[in-house]
């Protein structure tokens, strides 16, 4: 049979959010845009051209989001 997907209730979702809004808060200006228009869906060449940097410095802002923020959903709760 199918196996139904998982869905995280309101009060994980909530709690992710507020882990999501903290890491991003916790960021400088610069980086922060670049994460907040990934978040928001934008291709990295997109917010590269937006934010008036290459490719791959967003590419390296991003990536060390995804790391700060998988260190923080590591943390014992």
């Amino acid at each position: 049979g199918a196996v139904a997907p998982v869905t995280p209730d309101d009060a994980e979702l909530t709690a992710l959010r507020l882990v999501v809004e903290q890491a991003v808060a916790a960021l400088p200006e610069s980086s922060r845009e670049m994460v907040r228009l990934r978040i928001d869906g934008h291709e990295v060449a997109d917010i590269a051209a937006r934010v008036g940097r290459s490719k791959r410095s967003v590419e390296r802002v991003l990536q060390q989001f995804r790391d700060e923020l998988q260190g923080l959903l590591d943390e014992p709760a």
